[in-house]
Parts: structure tokens; C-alpha cells; sequence
């Protein structure tokens, strides 16, 4: 909760009062989340302005009409504008009325200066508009199309792999780890995890751990922002990048179409490292459908798309290494090309419905239904039963109304989002405990169940955005607020931490242990396996057993040294493995641009964020001042210098701060997060029993101590 409003901090006031008072200088259009402006200057033939021109622009998809009037100095800005084609239209009295058609990108400023000749208005005289786009922008950004989305390749149809050809933009290579993927993307070298995506202007980020949430067919994209630095104070909750993306809407005329892809074993290339062409087939199909509902007033647009996918791993586990683990008891393991499938539906329905001639209002759901059945990577040394199954059920509804105000150039952007999301990843290896075999050779193999797995994760994510743009003639300010609430249904998450348990082992010197020069040592594998070992070692384990009972008080008698795995170290974790999830994020900013000269414009802007998470301290927000300027030189028409200046947050992650709900040593009642660590020979014990661990629960089972000096106790 917030302790105090923000409009209430004396630094915001002041920081609020300072902008509305500069706003009185002449400013230019400032682009949005999930529209562009409109701005330029109407002369007359020997360049003197004319005020009072009327300036009318038609969405050439929907029949949707803006018009504002020019200004005492010819200054025009329509805001707001949804990305499109335009046909432009500026009448004058006294003067011909001209039009052009141009096309309007996302998060852009377009600038079109019109000159009129001497005539009647009935006079039309259709130009070729000579248009600026963002020629004054601070940040460094780039649009993906819809028309580079349809016709450049790319795998999967996964259209956010198109921000990997942006400057600056790399893919993130750490892979998953324990259910806590990142967005794959990697801005001016920041983690991953640090970025915002957000759809139509409300937040796709799972702040959990930082990934993206679904998204839908890439049919289903009209265009895509990415903003690699600089981003204006409307941004927030990132380090890293931005990335902006736009639906599709419907329109007047019915547009449809339906694709496949299909691609197999027979027409791909064999994989080097097996002796045969695994099996391998892919098939990707979808559909679209748009159009009208009622002409010129109500439209909508659906989307289907469906992948489905089977291929294999190769695991390069030895045969030797196989056999010793089924005969240790893990019958899954196995060598060769694995199978594997994945699995993923995307679905996407909206409507729009102008409600007035200067009030519109959309609704769009989109769901993604995810299968993975190697979410936890596996191939090489890695073996399958160390992977995990995927399972993730992502339903968003959003709602967006945009009300304009001709006589107070006024417009109001209203955003509400709900979201329900499911992620369930269990492990494929059952409740046996994970095996780190270590030799350095061909026998070194990683098997048994993922120290984070069986996972589950539900969130409900509710989002409010509201938006206000104000324009006076060629001033402009722009402000809003943004909350976001995440909590967790039902019981909470189920966060396992090496529950069933972990062996690590590693070569064995039983010299080096025992101090008899004569002792023998054991490989990685010898020491896994006792039917890989021979007689001097087994004979020489015999001699310890009967040994290290009087060496070391509490070590049993009559323990089988030498027919039982020797792990050099044991793990397992207890405690309470419910988490639940519970957040409030809030942000407002304002921001404004003031054009100096016509070649220098200087941004400016504040946006103060809040966070709240449970078992995370509290603090006071954080302040986000952004200045940043732009120079395009008289004499230097294609030169531009920009620079910048800012302070950019991150969201804590709710995955790693709710783990915390494990270890409240504050409340004795609540069953901490410890993890019991063990060495060689003590290791031997929990690996001779018949599940080859402890039982797993809040607390270690009777008899079992956590020792201080080897354990750790979470705070």
C-alpha cells in the first residue's frame, strides 16, 4: 500500500508547477505509447502564415475523421493517431484546398508543412507531402512494420525476433534455468530480464522473473516499436529496451486469408552428431478474418495460430554411464536421439466501435496455450529426465477508450487490463533425486530431477492506464498515472528448492582421504557405481567399513562401503514450499517538448515510480528525471545530433522477493527454508535408503540434524 500520495511529495509539486509553467512556450507534438502526431505549419505561395486554416485528416481503413484549426502563427498538431494511412485535407478561405495521403507510424511525429495558392476552397490540389518523421526525436528507436513482418523470414513466426536487426539489440543466451526464463532480448548489454514489453499500451511483461507473456500471431501485429535507450517519462519499469507493440483493427472492406507451414525430416539436414536422420516435423497454421461490422461505425479482427512441433535431443551419455544409472535405479535414462514436443495456440478477437465522432472504444482478448516438453534444456551430458514439461495457460482481456475534446484539444486515453496466468512445469523424472556424475570424460552425465521442479505459478494481473494530452495551438503537455496489481489465486505458487534432493560425485582419493599411501582411488563412475569397481577397491572399502564407525562417532556399523554409491557431497532442501504472490506497482509522469528554433528542440520529463512487494522493504519511490535534446543543423540538413540524460528503474522481481515467504526466521510458526549438506561418508546414508533421499516436507524427518557448519538456514 502507499504510505503517501505522490502528488503530496514536495519535490513532484514543485517538478509539476516548473512544467506547467514552461508549457506556456511553443512546443511540439510529443508521440505515444500507442498512437503518433501530426504537426507542421500552413503558408501561403510567399511563405506568410495563415491562420485559421482547417486541418482534417480520414483513416482511409475506417472513415475515422480528426480535424483541428491552425493557430495565429499557422502551427497545427493533431495527436493522438492511431498508426495508418491518411488522407490529409487543409482548407483555407481565399486559398485551394489540398490533400495528400501518408502514412503514420507508431510512437512518431510526423511533421507536413502545407503551402497554399490563391483560389476557391472548391479548388482541391492533391500533393505529394514532404514529411519529417521523428527528425526531432531524442531516443534512439526503429519501427517493425507490417510489411517487413509479412515478408522477412523468420522461424516460427515469432515477429519479436525481428528486434534482434535493431542496433544495440542482441539475443539474451542464458537459458532457462528453474522456471525462470528472462525476454531473450538483451539491450546495450543490460540482463534480459530488465526490459518492458507492452500490447496497445498496457504491460506483457511477466514480472515474476522478467520474460515475455504470450503474444499472438504475427499476422495479428500492425506494427512494433523498440526504443533502445532514451525513452520518454511515459516509459518506466525497464533498464533495458522497450519494446511498443500495436494490433491490428478492422476496417470497412472484409479481408481474409489462412496459411500453412510444414517442414520434416526428409527436406532438413541430418544432425552431425547421430548416425541417422532423427525424426522431425513442424506445422504451423493460422487464420485471419476482419472487417465490418456496421460501415464506417463498429469493425473487429480475429486471429488463429497454431505450431505444433516434434524433434529430438541427443544425449551423448555413455553406454557405461547408462547402465550404471538403471542399475542404480533411474530406468529412464537413456542415450541417443531423444524425442521431445512443443506445442503452442494463440488466438486474438477485437472490436472497435466509435461511439461519437470524438469518442471511440476497443475491446481485445488474446490467449496463448503453451506446451513445452524440454522446457529445462537437456542434450550432450544432460540427460532428458533432467528436463521439465511446460505448461502455460495466458488469458488477457483489454479494454481501451479514447475520448477527444476538439475545443479543449483534449484527449483522454482510459486503458484496463485483466489477466490470468498459469504456468505449471513438473519434472520429467518422477521424485528421484538429481545426480551430478563428474569424471571429465565421456562418463560425466547430469540426470534426475531439476533441483527447482515440480513448479506452479498462478498470477492475476490487473492494470489501470489513464492518459491526457492537452494542446494549446503549438503547446503541448502531456501527463498520466499507472497502477498495476499481481497477486496469486487460490493457495499461492509452489516453489520446490532441491526438494528430493541432490548427489554430487566426483573422483575419490582414497589415499588423500585416509592418509594410507597405498589406498587406491575411485573414478567419478566407479564411485556411482559399486559393479564398476575391482577387487582392490572393493576390498579396501570393506577395511573402511569396519573402520570409520571408531573414527567418526555417529557413523553406523555394518554400513556396505563397498556395494553402495560413495556421493562426495548430499543436498536436499526443506520448508514450506508455498509462496504467494503479492504486488502493487503505481507510476505517474509528465512530460513536455519545447522547440528553442526550428532546428533545436529540447525534451523534458519526470516520472516517479512506486513498488510494492510483499517481504520486500519498503522505500520512499523513485524520482525518473529524462532531458534529452535534438540539433539538426541549418547548413547540415541530413545531420542530426541528439543527447540525452536520464535516470531509468527496474521492477524487483516478484519471483526472487516472494522466495523470501521460505525463510521468515521473524515467525518461529512458519517452517523455514534449510538446506540439510552433508559430506562423504556421512553422504552414503540417505543415498542407501530406498528412495535414496529423505523424506521431503516443512522439516528434516526425526533423528536428522542440520549441522550449522555444513547446512544453510535462509534470511
Amino acid at each position: 500500500m502507499l504510505k503517501k500520495p505522490f502528488f503530496l511529495n514536495k519535490q513532484f509539486m514543485l517538478t509539476a508547477v516548473c512544467f506547467l509553467a514552461l508549457s506556456c512556450q511553443q512546443v511540439w507534438a510529443q508521440a505515444g505509447s500507442t498512437g503518433s502526431s501530426l504537426t507542421g505549419i500552413v503558408t501561403d505561395e510567399v511563405q506568410a502564415v495563415i491562420n485559421g486554416a482547417t486541418v482534417k485528416i480520414r483513416n482511409l481503413t475506417t472513415n475515422t475523421e480528426r480535424q483541428v484549426v491552425a493557430d495565429d502563427f499557422g502551427n497545427y498538431v493533431v495527436q493522438q493517431i492511431t498508426p495508418g494511412v491518411y488522407e490529409v485535407t487543409i482548407s483555407a478561405d481565399g486559398f485551394k484546398t489540398q490533400t495528400t495521403k501518408l502514412e503514420v507510424e507508431l510512437g512518431t511525429v510526423v511533421k507536413v508543412d502545407f503551402s497554399l495558392g490563391i483560389g476557391r476552397v472548391d479548388d482541391v490540389v492533391e500533393v505529394v507531402a514532404s514529411s519529417t518523421i521523428n527528425k526531432n526525436k531524442t531516443e534512439s528507436s526503429e519501427n517493425i512494420d507490417s510489411g517487413r513482418i509479412a515478408s522477412l523470414p523468420i522461424n516460427r513466426r515469432s515477429f519479436l525476433d525481428f528486434t534482434l536487426t535493431i542496433p544495440r539489440a542482441v539475443a539474451d543466451r542464458l537459458p532457462a534455468q528453474g522456471v525462470s526464463g528472462t525476454s531473450g532480448l538483451s539491450f546495450n548489454g543490460q540482463a534480459g530480464r530488465y526490459n518492458n514489453v507492452s500490447i496497445d499500451g498496457v504491460d506483457n511483461t511477466d514480472h515474476y522473473g522478467g520474460l515475455i507473456r504470450t503474444t499472438f500471431s504475427q499476422d495479428a501485429v500492425q506494427e512494433f516499436q523498440v526504443i533502445t535507450d532514451s525513452f520518454s517519462a511515459e516509459f518506466g519499469r525497464a533498464i533495458g529496451g522497450i519494446v511498443n507493440i500495436v494490433t491490428k483493427s478492422g476496417g470497412n472492406d472484409l479481408h481474409g486469408s489462412v496459411f500453412l507451414l510444414n517442414r520434416n525430416d526428409k527436406i532438413s539436414a541430418r544432425d552431425p552428431f547421430v548416425a541417422f536422420r532423427p525424426p522431425y516435423s513442424q506445422y504451423q497454421f493460422g487464420s485471419v478474418l476482419s472487417g465490418p461490422i456496421k460501415k464506417d461505425k463498429a469493425f473487429f479482427f480475429l486471429s488463429f495460430e497454431r505450431l505444433t512441433v516434434q524433434q529430438n535431443n541427443v544425449v551423448t551419455i555413455s553406454d557405461a554411464t547408462v547402465n550404471a544409472a538403471r542399475r542404480a535405479g533411474f530406468s529412464q535414462v537413456r542415450n541417443g536421439a531423444i524425442p521431445f514436443s512443443l506445442g503452442n495456440s494463440a488466438f486474438l478477437a477485437r472490436g472497435d466501435v466509435k461511439l461519437s465522432a470524438n469518442d471511440q472504444f476497443w475491446v481485445r482478448y488474446n490467449g496463448g496455450f503453451n506446451y513445452n516438453g524440454a522446457y529445462e534444456p537437456f542434450g550432450g551430458s544432460t540427460d532428458q529426465t533432467s528436463s521439465g514439461t511446460q505448461r502455460v495457460e495466458d488469458n488477457s482481456l483489454t479494454l481501451n477508450n479514447t475520448y477527444i475534446n476538439p475545443s479543449a484539444n483534449l484527449v483522454n486515453e482510459t486503458r484496463f487490463l485483466y489477466s490470468r496466468r498459469r504456468q505449471d512445469v513438473t519434472s520429467s523424472s518422477g521424485n528421484t533425486p538429481e545426480i551430478l556424475l563428474s569424471s571429465g570424460d565421456a562418463d560425466s552425465a547430469f540426470f534426475g530431477n531439476q533441483q527447482f521442479l515440480p513448479f506452479n505459478l498462478g498470477q492475476n494481473i490487473t492494470q489501470v492506464v489513464n492518459n491526457v494530452s492537452l494542446s494549446r495551438g503549438a503547446t503541448q503537455i502531456k501527463f498520466g498515472v499507472d497502477y498495476q496489481r499481481i497477486s496469486s489465486p487460490g493457495n499461492g505458487a509452489q516453489l520446490s528448492q532441491f526438494s528430493q534432493g541432490r548427489y554430487i560425485f566426483n573422483p575419490i582419493s582414497l589415499a588423500a582421504i585416509t592418509g594410507i599411501p597405498t589406498a587406491p582411488s575411485l573414478t567419478g563412475l566407479e564411485a556411482f557405481d559399486p559393479n564398476a569397481r575391482n577387487a582392490a577397491q572393493r576390498g579396501f572399502l570393506m577395511f573402511l567399513s569396519g573402520v570409520l564407525p571408531n573414527v567418526l562417532p555417529g557413523f553406523p556399523r555394518n554400513v556396505p562401503l563397498a556395494d553402495l554409491g560413495l556421493p562426495t557431497i548430499f543436498l536436499q532442501g526443506f520448508g514450506n514450499p508455498t509462496v504467494k504472490v503479492k504486488a502493487n506497482f503505481f507510476g505517474a509522469y509528465i512530460q513536455n517538448e519545447f522547440k528553442i528554433k526550428p532546428n533545436f528542440v529540447v525534451k523534458a520529463g519526470l516520472r516517479y515510480d512506486i513498488n510494492r512487494i510483499e517481504t520486500s522493504p519498503d522505500n520512499n519511490g523513485n524520482f525518473s528525471p529524462r532531458l534529452g535534446f535534438s540539433y539538426n543543423p541549418n547548413k547540415l540538413p541530413k545531420l542530426n545530433i541528439r543527447g540525452s540524460y536520464g535516470l531509468f528503474y527496474g521492477v524487483p522481481f516478484i519471483g526472487f522477493v516472494t522466495a523470501g515467504q521460505r525463510s521468515n526466521l521473524q515467525d518461529p510458526t512458519k517452517n523455514n527454508l534449510n538446506f540439510l549438506v552433508t559430506t562423504l561418508p556421512f553422504a552414503v546414508l540417505p543415498y542407501a535408503t530406498p528412495t535414496r533421499n529423505f523424506p521431503s516436507g516443512p522439516t528434516p524427518p526425526p533423528g536428522v540434524t542440520l549441522l550449522t557448519q555444513l547446512g544453510l538456514q535462509f534470511s
